[in-house]
């Protein structure tokens, strides 16, 4: 028992020795086109635009964007808030990545996380770790340069928040800052850009003329 009360001070501690990213990062995922995440943090909540550009003869069409809704994380409702600019309404409901991982079924013996080692990737030191969910594998290179992230960018739309069960196994295996790099089969998705700052609050909210739906008390729970 007192081990146990030791190990969860030294991850509580691990955690928190490192400060809380605020600010904006940028990532990109060109595969079949050029995916582009734009991720606004502060330390309770985060917001994602994603634009997405097809490919000419491998070439992104910068001038042919498609813009998807925004999505924004509050990590202490663990809800996420979809802004579904085509009808002006916020939609709110638990974690996408709960509800996928209760529609697994995934348990903790689902997931396991292993540590590679450090490498250098760009100008960041990273931590690499090796994420498997069930048979699925996916690398993620982590680094701490920036502190510490509530949102783990896994692939272009994919996110593991603090919260779902797959995070915080990542978070307790030390894997708790800024993905840097994530490698997935062919996907890979690389931080391109990155700016500390403070985020106004009005990031977080709605548009003044949208309704605001709220299905988080119907969605299943996470733990």
């Amino acid at each position: 028992m007192k081990k146990t009360i030791l190990l969860a001070a030294m991850l509580i501690s691990f955690r928190f020795s490192f400060a809380q990213f605020e600010g904006v990062l940028t990532y990109d995922c060109t595969h079949t086109n050029k995916v582009v995440m734009t991720i606004y943090e502060s330390p309770s909540k985060a917001r994602v635009e994603t634009q997405i550009y097809p490919l000419k003869n491998g070439v992104p069409d910068m001038a042919n964007v498609n813009n998807q809704n925004v999505v924004i994380f509050d990590f202490a409702k663990k809800t996420e808030m979809h802004l579904l600019s085509y009808r002006n309404t916020a939609t709110i409901t638990q974690y996408t990545a709960v509800i996928g991982e209760q529609a697994m079924k995934l348990s903790d013996a689902d997931i396991e996380v292993q540590t590679v080692g450090p490498e250098k990737i760009g100008q960041f030191n990273c931590t690499h770790f090796i994420l498997k969910i069930k048979k699925a594998k996916k690398d993620l290179w982590i680094t701490n340069d920036l502190g510490n992230s509530n949102l783990l960018v896994a692939s272009e739309f994919l996110y593991y928040p603090a919260g779902c069960m797959i995070a915080d196994k990542l978070i307790k295996a030390g894997a708790n800052g800024v993905v840097v790099k994530a490698q997935g089969d062919l996907l890979i998705t690389n931080l391109v850009k990155y700016e500390k700052k403070s985020v106004a609050s009005s990031s977080f909210q709605p548009p003044s003329n949208y309704s605001t739906v709220d299905n988080s008390a119907f969605m299943p729970k996470g733990k």
